[in-house]
């Protein structure tokens, strides 16, 4: 009896056709995989790292030279301006040293003992003139001989000799009714000459 051979079953079909959708699902992985990854990496529409085509633009002679103005116009304006400060000189002052006034001291009058005094009495009152010339001598004056003198004079007179003001206004002072007057005489009698008049009271 000749033996059976077992009839060829579906087996190796269905391996085959597992191991083709395998490597088919395998392929659709892959390129779904590919898929996600292609559109993570492109950009999205309104993203600010969204490419732009760039456009070359080749700028003409003309476009250049005003270009190259404009550059150097706001080169020029954008450039500080410093202004150095102007050094201040200050031009120092002439010291004017103004002179000291001199101050003339006049010389005070003399001492009595350097003045002459000679009294006349121009009155009718008798010994007038030497009383007062013991009167003077009294204060240091150098008394010369009194005497009498004419014409009579209402107002005492106190004649100075040149040079002697100021010891006639000092000497004043004993006869205050006296008018005090450079001497009229070219060669006068003594430095100071006292006229006694009807107004003395002394």
């Amino acid at each position: 009896m000749p033996g059976r051979h077992a009839a060829p079953g579906l087996g190796p079909f269905f391996r085959e056709l597992i191991v083709f959708v395998a490597k088919i699902a395998l392929v659709a992985a892959v390129v779904a995989v590919a898929i996600v990854l292609l559109v993570n990496y492109l950009p999205r529409a309104g993203d600010d790292d969204q490419l732009v085509p760039l456009t070359v633009v080749t700028a003409s002679p003309t476009t250049r030279g005003a270009a190259a103005t404009t550059l150097a116009t706001a080169t020029t304006r954008s450039a500080p301006t410093t202004t150095a400060p102007s050094p201040t000189t200050t031009a120092p002052s002439p010291t004017t040293t103004a002179p000291s006034p001199t101050t003339t001291t006049e010389a005070g009058p003399r001492d009595p003992s350097e003045v002459e005094v000679l009294v006349l009495n121009s009155t009718t009152r008798d010994f007038l003139a030497a009383a007062v010339s013991e009167d003077l001598a009294a204060l240091g004056y150098v008394v010369l001989e009194p005497d009498n003198y004419r014409p009579t004079l209402a107002t005492s007179r106190v004649w100075y000799a040149p040079g002697f003001a100021a010891e006639a206004f000092e000497l004043g002072a004993q006869v205050p009714d006296a008018q005090i007057e450079a001497n009229p005489a070219d060669d006068p009698a003594a430095d100071i000459v006292v006229v006694l008049g009807t107004s003395f009271q002394g």
